[in-house]
């Protein structure tokens, strides 16, 4: 969606989370070929206390109106931050993946923080119907359905055989695709 926004009406930036040290990652090189705006969000380590603290001094520096976050992680930030420097909070819920306890704990926590959102977006019915069901309120909460830019996908615009090239699979070996 940042690379879709009108600029015209929108300055649109992404806070993206990095370990302090570390180099850019592809993610933010992709992002900047798109031409949107990174805004680097460090931190010592996964759950640095101070990241709430940097969090808010890059909103002030950078003149955010308004916060958009996805999964539980940024939700809790985006929660604790918005109780602290007074900012709208919106998330976008696209499931939840619970694969071992701690994700359990920290997916529980995020769902707790959701209905103290100001709106609140579902990717599809049932995702929506397990937002309600976290006590968000329905006039807070919108479905707007997961998209692709198909032209990203036409077989046309990859050659055959890039994909095994790229991780290096042999020509003669069976591929099984898993979505």
């Amino acid at each position: 969606t940042a690379c879709a926004t009108d600029r015209r009406f929108f300055t649109q930036k992404v806070g993206l989370f990095l370990p302090s040290g570390d180099a850019r990652n592809e993610y933010y090189e992709a992002a900047l070929r798109r031409g949107v705006e990174i805004v680097e969000l460090r931190s010592a380590s996964r759950f640095d206390a101070r990241l709430v603290r940097t969090i808010i001094r890059a909103f002030k520096a950078h003149n955010i109106h308004l916060v958009h976050s996805h999964e539980y992680k940024g939700d809790i930030l985006a929660y604790l931050v918005s109780r602290i420097h007074r900012i709208p909070i919106m998330s976008t819920i696209h499931g939840w993946i619970v694969n071992n306890v701690k994700a359990r704990i920290y997916i529980g926590m995020g769902r707790r923080v959701l209905p103290r959102f100001d709106r609140v977006v579902a990717v599809s019915d049932e995702t929506r119907a397990r937002v309600l069901g976290c006590g968000v309120p329905p006039d807070g909460l919108a479905v707007i359905h997961n998209a692709i830019v198909t032209e990203h996908y036409e077989s046309e615009a990859h050659p055959r055989g890039v994909f095994r090239a790229r991780f290096g699979i042999p020509a003669d070996a069976y591929v099984v695709g898993y979505i």
